[in-house]
């Protein structure tokens, strides 16, 4: 079960915020899956999941 809090507008791709981070605009849905992934890497899934 997935209970996700994005805050501006959740699950868009025509928000600037994520190009300013990533250099491209990309879906909430990705970037929430590239961060797990980074954090599985780094062995720190504990502190962004509940």
């Amino acid at each position: 079960d997935v209970s996700m809090r994005i805050p501006g507008s959740p699950l868009t791709r025509f928000t600037p915020h994520t190009g300013y981070l990533y250099g491209e605009s990309i879906s909430y849905g990705e970037r929430i899956a590239m961060e797990i992934k980074k954090a599985i890497e780094l062995d720190r899934l504990r502190e962004i999941v509940t």
